[in-house]
């Protein structure tokens, strides 16, 4: 029996570690998170504030106790301007100084405290001088040549702590003027262990080569300042609104109060556990370090403690490592001759990676569009923070778990698993904000939550798959090239999504059904239009500025690896799926594609529409069936691709769908534009008319979801023939088509005009896109009926109604009513019209504050109340008229119309009353 060959190892710095971004990470959360914190506290001390929106909800008409997410924002669109000044007027925000001051705040006192730790931890009577003990120099000397040795050109500063009887050490300070703590206990071993000694220094060193110190102490100090500034008060204030609130309004804020309480320990949780990952993976760098500077390995031969048993006991020893800052000796051995620790994708990093890209980008959006209009390319530019941060940190964890497992021999992982964890982790975080339950427990529509876990698993899966392509191919001595180039692509991707899930998603989820801007591309006739709802969700998916380059990317970056030379030696192409099997595969789908166009136009062909709503159905039911099977034939060019290309079945599955769509859409485009030469074949246009204008402008409102569509298709078919090759399990084979060596089929140079032209068509598709689409357009309001309810709830309602508004003006009349009869009274018939005129002007802005005020939730109410409006607003063009022509009796009659609409609008607070006492109230 013969031994198993041993185990390359790859050296850890053969590509970067990834942990600064990960800090980075951490910072970011703890200023954004603290921001928001802040703000949130002093929103919620204002006085008379409507807690979340509530009142203004049900003074819209809504019912947020008890009707869904998508009834509520239906009753308060319709209402949108009269709602917003609701918000504006009774959930003001603390002043937009404030929101910019909380994050200079938070850096600017963590910055005195980074500043004070140095000095907290080296004061006297605690640490003494190395001078102090080191009488003849000896340690000193040896000291200098060990920072010599580890490549410092200026060596710390050095202190002792004499009461601690540990062989160890700490280094502390920042990197630039880091001071090394030497253990009394290490020095009294110096002359015994001279080994240990020079291993322990040559580990501190290693942190002050490798910039840990820096990181790790201003993480701690914006910790601190975290906690103080902003957890605390964020938890008193939240554990205030459980005690003395009304209970009927305590139904409502309960769900956003419990998940503020549970965002404070979730913050905790979540810094500490990722703080605590970053700094065992440093302190294993270190290690690494000071035994590639000389320290003897044996040195780190620490008795172990005896494992826990039962399964009970193995399971909370696991659990309790994820919080200490230092791993297990054994772990810390194990990684001196093998560091394949540092490479392995856990699903601990990957969840808390996860949750902490979602706080990010909910937070951070939240804060500016509470004080700025945010407009796409601003909201865009928000999302590409967060998409930045996690590609940083993931993208890396998973191209250093395929460089180092295509060193050493090992399987690569494909990516899924931890994929999963990073979408669960941003589901997890989702569920404890507010952005998607508003005044209930859980989402209108819980399962899109499941989009967020399929997002980290593709992004997972292609991450690893790019990384797997490249590796095979670059035969350069560092990845760094190839890996910033598919992560630049990842973190594109992942910008747009985030801009998408912020957007339609978010809103998905809370149970609007499509993006309303998307039907004035038609008409409003579209939403009646059955066929139109599949059509207008479609159109969201390219809305987003960077949608379309971000499909671009997905499938160009890895295309350029096939026009990578080959080694000495390598056959072209031997490490990839065929290029000539892809093109193919492409060509197969376009003539799909273009035949099921064909039979699109054939099957409309003579129901040809006249005007109006059959028109914008017919247009629908068009570009719905055109975009089907555009997205079948690179869903079937996918599946062809797939069943050669071994391991890169997903950058095949989406190289051939997108070049698919393009060689079916050059089919259609000139079938399209000679639409009436083909009388089989003609939908609208009777005559033989060559059209490539009016056909390009529809194929270009077209084709950018189509793409999108397509490359969700390509992972699809992707995932079902991996599914189907794991559970078929075939023998294996010595060589799979994805690794042939035979002789090539395209030589590079024409491999790479190919791929040129393929790139070419991809940095195009981003020009894609329906070009009146235009931000800000205006989207009509249809007020819906008013929502059967309850008694209880409808004199909430009402109520809510006088409280938030209703009351005010009913007190403006009579402010002004009360006036105007004084001044006529005093006058004695003669009045001073310039005193006269004021009250004219009252009278009319209330009239225009009232009806633009909401409307009151019962139908009798609103109706004297409208009534009582248009009787003011005639009493105000009366006044003016009259003190413009000096008439008397004009004058005299528009008093008389303002008493007859404060009798009117009284009898509406009085029916109001009414409903208030039979609700309860």
């Amino acid at each position: 029996m013969t031994a198993s060959p041993p185990r390359l190892r790859l050296d850890e710095r053969a590509v970067s570690a990834g942990t600064t971004v990960r800090f980075a990470l951490l910072l970011v959360l703890l200023l954004v998170s603290g921001s928001s914190m802040i703000i949130s506290v002093a929103t919620r001390l204002q006085p008379s504030r409507d807690l979340d929106g509530f009142g203004c909800e049900l003074a819209a008409g809504a019912d947020p106790l008890h009707a869904g997410d998508l009834a509520t924002v239906a009753v308060a669109a319709a209402q949108k301007a009269a709602y917003q000044s609701c918000v504006d007027r009774y959930g003001a925000l603390p002043p937009w100084w404030l929101a910019a001051a909380a994050p200079l705040l938070l850096l600017t006192a963590a910055g005195l405290v980074f500043a004070l730790l140095p000095l907290r931890k080296a004061r006297r009577g605690r640490v003494v001088p190395l001078a102090a003990v080191d009488r003849d120099g000896g340690i000193l000397h040896s000291l200098t040549e060990l920072s010599a040795t580890a490549g410092l050109s200026r060596p710390p500063r050095f202190v002792v702590d004499p009461t601690a009887a540990t062989v160890g050490a700490v280094v502390f300070g920042r990197t630039g003027r880091a001071t090394v703590c030497l253990h009394g206990g290490l020095l009294a071993h110096r002359t015994t262990d001279p080994d240990g000694f020079r291993a322990v220094v040559l580990h501190e060193l290693a942190h002050v080569h490798n910039r840990d110190v820096s990181l790790t102490y201003f993480t701690v100090a914006l910790w601190r300042v975290f906690v103080a500034l902003a957890l605390l008060p964020e938890l008193v204030v939240t554990l205030r609104e459980f005690t003395g609130r009304d209970t009927t309004a305590w139904a409502s804020e309960a769900p956003g109060a419990t998940r503020r309480l549970l965002l404070t320990v979730v913050m905790v949780a979540l810094v500490h556990l990722a703080r605590s990952d970053v700094l065992r993976s440093r302190e294993i760098y270190a290690d690494l370090a000071a035994v590639r500077w000389g320290a003897a390995a044996h040195t780190w031969a620490v008795p172990d403690p005896a494992p826990p048993t039962g399964r009970a006991g193995r399971a909370w020893a696991s659990f309790a490592g994820l919080w200490r800052t230092h791993p297990r000796w054994d772990l810390r051995r194990e990684s001196l001759t093998d560091p394949a620790a540092l490479f392995a994708v856990r699903a601990l990093p990957m969840l808390l990676t996860g949750a902490a890209a979602i706080l990010i980008d909910v937070q951070s959006a939240d804060q500016l569009g509470n004080y700025v209009a945010t407009g796409r390319w601003a909201r865009q530019a928000l999302a590409s923070a967060p998409a930045g941060l996690v590609t940083g940190v993931a993208g890396i964890m998973l191209w250093r778990a395929v460089v180092h497992a295509t060193a050493t021999g090992r399987p690569a992982p494909a990516g899924v698993r931890a994929g999963l964890w990073l979408g669960v982790g941003m589901a997890a975080a989702e569920l404890v904000l507010d952005d998607l339950t508003g005044h209930r427990w859980l989402p209108e529509r819980p399962e899109v939550m499941l989009l967020l876990v399929l997002a980290g698993v593709a992004f997972g899966w292609w991450v690893t798959s790019c990384a797997r392509l490249w590796t095979a191919v670059w035969q350069r001595p560092t990845v760094r090239a190839a890996m910033l180039l598919c992560l630049a692509a990842a973190s594109l991707a992942m910008s747009a999504w985030f801009f998408w899930w912020q957007g339609e998603g978010t809103a998905l989820a809370t149970g609007w059904p499509t993006n309303p801007a998307a039907t004035y591309h038609f008409g409003n006739a579209l939403d009646r239009a059955a066929p139109t709802q599949p059509l207008m969700a479609l159109q969201t998916l390219s809305d987003g500025p960077v949608a379309l380059p971000a499909v671009a990317a997905l499938w160009g970056v890895p295309l350029l690896a096939w026009a990578v030379r080959p080694a000495p030696g390598q056959a072209t192409g031997g490490a990839l799926p065929s290029l000539r099997r892809l093109l193919l595969a492409a060509a197969g789908g376009g003539v799909l594609g273009w035949a099921g166009f064909v039979a699109v136009m054939a099957g409309l062909h003579g129901g040809q529409p006249t005007t109006g709503d059959a028109w914008s159905i017919l247009t629908a039911t068009y570009f719905l069936r055109t975009s089907a099977a555009l997205v079948l034939a690179m869903a079937a060019a996918a599946a062809i691709a797939t069943a050669s290309a071994g391991r890169h079945r997903l950058i095949a599955a989406i190289v051939a769908a997108e070049s698919a769509a393009f060689v079916a859409a050059a089919g259609m485009f000139v079938l399209a534009s000679a639409e009436g030469c083909v009388r089989p074949l003609s939908v609208v246009v009777q005559s033989c008319v060559w059209r490539p204008g009016p056909t390009w402008s529809e194929f270009r409102y077209l084709l950018g979801p189509v793409l999108v569509a397509g490359a969700g298709a390509a992972f699809a078919v992707a995932a079902v023939a991996a599914a189907i090759r794991r559970v078929r399990r075939p023998a294996p084979r010595r060589r799979t088509a994805a690794g042939r060596t035979g002789p090539a089929r395209f030589g590079v140079p024409a491999r790479r005009v190919g791929i040129g032209v393929l790139c070419a068509a991809a940095a195009a598709s981003t020009w894609l896109g329906p070009s009146a689409q235009a931000e800000g357009s205006p989207r009509p309001e249809v007020a819906p009926d008013l929502p059967v309810v309850s008694a209880e709830t409808r004199a909430m309602q009402v109520t809510a109604w006088t409280m938030f508004g209703g009351a005010d003006l009913l007190h403006r009349l009579i402010v002004v009513t009360t006036g105007f009869g004084t001044l006529l009274q005093e006058g004695n018939g003669r009045v001073d019209t310039e005193k006269v005129r004021p009250f004219c002007a009252d009278i009319a802005e209330f009239a225009r504050t009232a009806a633009a005020y909401l409307r009151i939730p019962d139908p009798s109410a609103q109706d004297q109340w409208q009534a009582g409006i248009t009787q003011a607003e005639q009493s105000g063009r009366d006044c003016t008229a009259s003190v413009d022509g000096e008439d008397g009796k004009l004058l005299a009659a528009s008093f008389a119309e303002l008493l007859t609409a404060d009798s009117t609008l009284n009898s509406a607070y009085t029916r109001i009353v009414e409903v208030a006492h039979a609700g309860g109230l």
